[in-house]
């Protein structure tokens, strides 16, 4: 669960990128722009934060799409974490009904993204 101070970063940061994230193309390559953005700025994008984890800063890239998804899109994304709100909740000793996820050929891998991004900053 997130904190307070760390809603209000990502509610900061994802101001702060208005304008800066094309509106446009597949939610996927989007994701993936916003991605990148977020670790190729993170000190002005953070500068209230002495530390920013991998986690704040994935966030804050989702949100950032989320913010201008049309609804097909967000549903979409929305979709996509599931399986990852899912492991995270097991991790955390959450009983986990698995056969409810519902992995569809249509999900964005959000985490392959993530990688990507990361390497290419």
């Amino acid at each position: 669960m997130m904190s307070d101070d760390e809603k209000m970063l990502i509610m900061l940061a994802v101001s702060a990128m208005r304008g800066k994230l094309p509106k446009e193309g597949a939610v996927d390559e989007r994701l993936e722009f916003a991605m990148r953005y977020v670790r190729q700025n993170e000190r002005n994008l953070f500068w209230m934060s002495t530390t920013v984890s991998d986690d704040l800063m994935l966030r804050t890239a989702i949100a950032a799409v989320l913010e201008s998804a049309l609804y097909e899109e967000h549903d979409l994304i929305m979709r996509s974490l599931r399986p990852l709100q899912m492991l995270s909740a097991a991790q955390a000793g959450v009983p986990v009904d698995w056969k409810q996820l519902n992995i569809s050929p249509d999900l964005v891998p959000v985490l392959k993204i993530w990688h990507r991004a990361k390497e290419a900053t």
